[in-house]
């Protein structure tokens, strides 16, 4: 079976391209590798788990300013943002032998805004809007070559058997060095693309994000705004050393 759109990826860039095709009645299916949508986009719930409402572990600031087309499709879905917290001191750890220390916050100019219910709720906003048969998780592309007037794919289905599908177009709504690494061209890409793919970053793929749960907001109580910064290390030994040890800690790696 031959389709107009094969996109592969099925993050919020793949997700936008979704909705638009099938806002526009135009036949198509979306094909992700893991078992769930949203790519770095990433939402867990108190337990840990993936939530639709949850503590966001990928992306989670967005600014109207700087990326329009991304608050316009939030309000388009009924996505409500809302101004990140500025209020209250700063603390910043500058090195081992000197105490963390206290400065006055100053207000960042575009202004940070986040996602009610987390970065997810747009993931499950667009995920509303498209029906199932279009969307195949757990699958992965695997290969592509030029077929006369078509683009055919070798995908990999989630028990291990591999198939082909045929399109007219696709789209890959991936980071470049994942394509480069993970599907065979035929005819082979130019080096030169290949060689950009590879050096291409994957923004803020090598860093890790984690969320405490406290009984309390102490850091309202102590005339804090709840941002700070380490020069050496994680800053959750200047805060347990202070104050209680969080009740629940989760932590996932944004790469």
């Amino acid at each position: 079976m031959s389709l107009p759109v094969m996109i592969v990826g099925g993050g919020i860039s793949g997700l936008t391209l979704a909705h638009a095709m099938h806002s526009a009645g135009i036949e198509f299916v979306l094909i992700e590798g893991r078992d769930r949508l949203g790519g770095r986009i990433f939402s867990a719930g108190i337990d840990g788990l993936p939530s639709e409402d949850g503590f966001d572990l990928g992306p989670y600031w967005v600014w109207p300013e700087m990326q329009p087309v991304l608050c316009s499709l939030a309000e388009s879905l009924g996505v409500q943002l809302f101004p990140q917290n500025e209020e209250g001191d700063i603390v910043f750890e500058r090195s081992a032998s000197v105490a963390p220390q206290r400065f006055p916050a100053f207000q960042r100019e575009p202004r940070s805004m986040r996602i009610a219910g987390g970065t997810a709720s747009v993931i499950a906003a667009l995920k509303s809007r498209i029906a199932a048969e279009h969307m195949r998780l757990g699958t992965g592309v695997t290969g592509l070559a030029r077929r006369g007037g078509l683009v055919s794919a070798t995908v990999a289905r989630p028990d291990g058997t591999a198939e082909t599908m045929e399109a007219a177009i696709v789209v890959l709504a991936m980071p470049p060095r994942l394509i480069d690494r993970s599907i065979k061209f035929e005819p082979p890409v130019d080096p030169a693309l290949a060689r950009r793919w590879r050096s291409t970053p994957t923004w803020m793929a090598p860093h890790a994000k984690f969320f405490a749960i406290y009984d309390e907001a102490f850091w309202q109580r102590d005339g804090l705004s709840g941002a700070a910064q380490s020069m050496i290390g994680p800053l959750g030994k200047y805060m347990t050393r202070r104050h209680r040890p969080a009740r629940q800690l989760c932590s996932a790696s944004s790469a």
